[in-house]
């Protein structure tokens, strides 16, 4: 999103308040989880929330989630040497750009299920509190008009 375009939004998140790893089936031994609990969102309303980094191989994609203002939800995004390839989401054996929110538990709770033609490099659910913003104009009219009867 546009910066000032999200500046100008009424409504928008704020950040994060904490990501909560309630289960965990599965990390790669090949990756590393990063989690981001308290970060603020950048001027353009992205906020990442956890990351999946490949140790050894560069090559190997990197997995972002981040929060998806619009559908209010999460994505995962995938990045090849620095550069997002949602496009790989298409191709056989790819699978996670679209966790599914639990609707049956408290909170905004995600069944996350990553993988690559080559492994599985998340499973699990997690839960993200996001905090949100509300901008408040206020503003005071004056009439000079002098009402004499």
């Amino acid at each position: 999103m546009e910066p000032q375009k999200f500046k100008n939004r009424r409504y928008k998140v704020g950040g994060t308040r904490n990501i909560e790893i309630l289960k965990q089936d599965s990390l790669s031994k090949n990756y590393m989880m990063i989690k981001y609990p308290y970060k603020k969102a950048t001027e353009s309303g992205f906020i990442k929330l956890m990351e999946w980094i490949p140790k050894q191989n560069r090559y190997s994609p990197k997995f972002i989630l981040r929060w998806d203002l619009n559908k209010q939800t999460v994505d995962v995004d995938l990045y090849v040497n620095g550069k997002i390839r949602n496009d790989l989401w298409r191709k056989h054996g790819y699978s996670g750009h679209h966790p599914v929110r639990c609707k049956n538990m408290a909170g905004r709770v995600f069944k996350i299920d990553i993988k690559t033609p080559k492994e599985l490099v998340f499973r699990g659910l997690v839960k993200i509190a996001v905090t949100h913003e509300l901008q408040l104009k206020n503003s005071i009219g004056l009439n000079d008009k002098l009402k004499i009867n």
